[in-house]
């Protein structure tokens, strides 16, 4: 049967993705909000009125939404969203929204990122309703060990346990990774450093050969 591979590899907060957020009148509390919040990498449209940019902490995102009545800043996590909306009068008003948590088999950003600290490496998704993702699985896995790189492999939650898998996976539920749209298409890598996600992402199979340079590119050895 044959396929096709795909294999993209996005940089969405490079010059060629991102964007500056559109001109408003309340600009200075835009712009304090956003330093306080510490906006580290690019803004990235995502319709025509919702923008987001990740901040210095990973699992936190900065949402801003042009409105009728002003703009809406949101301070987002897996846990909760404060909300600002800046009238056009310049008033603010603040609301909090608390979500609901995890469940404990569910792999969240608060343990991702303890398994991201001060060490470089990759993560690797996968899911059973893409077969090819699992038959990647072995390829990853060697191609990480000949680089001595740090393997994270991580399971889409939608997707069934599977038999015979030799391997010790869990189940990932992750805010800021599907921000970073890392649910598109299985497999996928991504890279990490220093605690802090890398802006390459690539989307497909590929054999032991190829992982080993996707890595070594991703990680700009």
């Amino acid at each position: 049967m044959r396929y096709f591979k795909i294999i993209i590899f996005l940089l969405f907060y490079s010059s060629a993705y991102s964007v500056e957020l559109p001109v408003v009148k309340c600009e200075k509390q835009v712009s304090n909000l956003t330093k306080k919040w510490k906006v580290i990498q690019n803004w990235t449209k995502r319709s025509n009125s919702l923008f987001a940019a990740p901040t210095s902490k990973f699992g936190q995102w900065v949402l801003f939404k042009l409105e009728k009545s002003g703009v809406t800043l949101t301070l987002a996590n897996s846990k909760k969203d404060i909300r600002v909306h800046i009238s056009k009068k310049c008033e603010s008003k603040v609301r909090v929204v608390q979500k609901n948590g995890n469940p404990r088999d569910i792999f969240g950003d608060d343990l991702l990122k303890s398994k991201m600290s001060l060490n470089k490496g990759i993560i690797y998704l996968w899911s059973t309703h893409m077969p090819l993702s699992v038959k990647g699985i072995p390829n990853i896995k060697k191609a990480a060990k000949e680089l001595n790189v740090k393997l994270i492999i991580l399971q889409d939650e939608n997707s069934h346990e599977l038999q015979g898998l030799n391997i010790a996976t869990q189940k990932l539920k992750s805010f800021d990774l599907k921000m970073r749209n890392a649910y598109l298409h299985f497999p996928t890598l991504l890279a990490f450093d220093q605690g802090l996600i890398k802006n390459t992402i690539k989307y497909g199979y590929e054999k032991t050969d190829e992982y080993k340079k996707d890595i070594q590119n991703m990680l700009m050895y």
